[in-house]
């Protein structure tokens, strides 16, 4: 997995076959994504990163695996979009 990340596989059987959570194990909000495995049309898979702006108001958003390196980035870059339409 990407560098500095944790990938811990969801249990099979209970829905979540081929997903993983990916984590920043030394940081105090761990939570960086999960990903699950492309769809049999799809040529990539997908993860979700959830994002809380502030009380009440989060952000989800999707973005191919092949992103995933990174992850270091995702919480600037997003921020800036998210200033340009006033969610923060």
């Amino acid at each position: 997995g990407p560098v500095g990340l944790v990938g811990k596989p969801l249990r099979p059987g209970e829905g979540y076959d081929g997903e993983v959570v990916w984590y920043d194990a030394l940081a105090v909000d761990p939570f960086v994504a999960k990903c699950s495995k492309p769809v049999a049309t799809a040529s990539e898979g997908q993860c979700l990163r959830t994002v809380y702006l502030a009380p009440g108001i989060a952000a989800v958003y999707s973005f191919p695996e092949t992103a995933l390196v990174g992850w270091r980035t995702f919480d600037a870059v997003m921020g800036k979009r998210l200033r340009a339409i006033g969610a923060l």
